[in-house]
């Protein structure tokens, strides 16, 4: 779901176009040459309950983690909660910056290698405040979504940034709304930000979804990168035989950067 951004949709639709819409498939991408390689390790815990009202035996499928199928719902006593997923995977994501808009949006090729679950590469536009814009037919997994909006060049941004300092960044569209607040914990050596995030989300459809996420970010401001992120969130969607919680756990570490060599940091 892309709202309506006058500006900004105008700017990304164009570079997409002109780079390669990511409706296309991943073997149907053009090659571009990548302005900014980053490869990052991810490590992701998913839990995903049920707690039924009624007797249903109804196929469930995961509504918020892409390409994980679940196991078809089986007869279950009422009001009784089940663990549907439980699960813990390791892997690492790309992210090529092939493209950079003149209001500080950026194209990107995204893709993840793990040994339990893999993505093509995609592309996605990523808005100055982090909306994301990609095809559909080719979603993202949670912890690429994190780490996009991480990027996006006005989150955090480059200004400087004192212990103490707080902001809101939003994103509100038809159907959904997140609201994410970052606080700064403490600054090291000018540009080596340490924050907290603290969030919440919600989403209308068929089935209400509302949800809130926490966690704590190293960030380069000098590169506009994060370092490393751990980020917990939980949602709970109500469905007419009851309530599904999903609760997700992503750590992110930076492992390279074609713009500087990574060095150790505390």
């Amino acid at each position: 779901m892309t709202p309506p951004r006058p500006v900004a949709s105008i700017v990304l639709t164009s570079a997409l176009t002109a780079f390669g819409w990511c409706g296309a498939r991943a073997g149907e991408l053009p090659p571009l040459p990548s302005l900014r390689h980053l490869t990052f390790a991810v490590e992701v815990t998913v839990k995903d309950e049920y707690e039924k009202r009624q007797i249903n035996t109804t196929s469930v499928t995961s509504g918020l983690i892409r390409r994980s199928a679940m196991t078809a719902g089986q007869h279950v006593p009422p009001d009784v909660r089940t663990a549907a997923y439980d699960r813990q995977l390791k892997g690492e994501i790309a992210c090529d910056v092939v493209a950079a808009t003149s209001d500080g949006g950026l194209v990107v090729d995204v893709s993840e290698q793990g040994s339990e679950r893999s993505s093509p590469r995609i592309r996605v536009a990523i808005e100055p405040n982090g909306h994301l814009a990609y095809s559909p037919a080719t979603p993202l997994f949670d912890e690429e979504v994190a780490l996009l909006r991480l990027l996006a060049r006005s989150v955090i941004g480059s200004q400087p940034h004192d212990v103490g300092t707080s902001w809101v960044v939003e994103d509100n569209g038809k159907g959904y709304a997140t609201k994410t607040t970052f606080r700064v914990t403490a600054v090291q050596g000018g540009s080596d930000l340490r924050l907290d995030v603290d969030g919440e989300f919600h989403q209308d459809g068929i089935d209400t979804i509302v949800g809130a996420v926490q966690g704590k970010l190293a960030y380069d401001q000098s590169k506009l990168v994060p370092r490393t992120a751990t980020l917990d969130s939980q949602s709970r969607r109500e469905t007419p035989d009851g309530y599904r919680t999903l609760r997700v756990g992503i750590n992110l570490t930076l492992l390279q950067d074609s713009f500087a060599p990574i060095t150790p940091r505390r």
